[in-house]
């Protein structure tokens, strides 16, 4: 994992995280996750 992935993954973290704190819907956190995959596989 470069730099970039790590941030990326630390922020979804944060992210689910915040939601589970908040009561959000779980599709807001699969759109950041599927955003988050083609970061991933974007910087590979």
């Amino acid at each position: 994992m470069n730099k970039k992935e790590v941030k990326l993954l630390i922020e979804f973290i944060n992210l689910k995280n915040k939601a589970i704190k908040t009561g959000k819907d779980s599709n807001e956190l699969m759109l950041l996750f599927e955003k988050l995959n083609r970061n991933l596989n974007i910087s590979k």
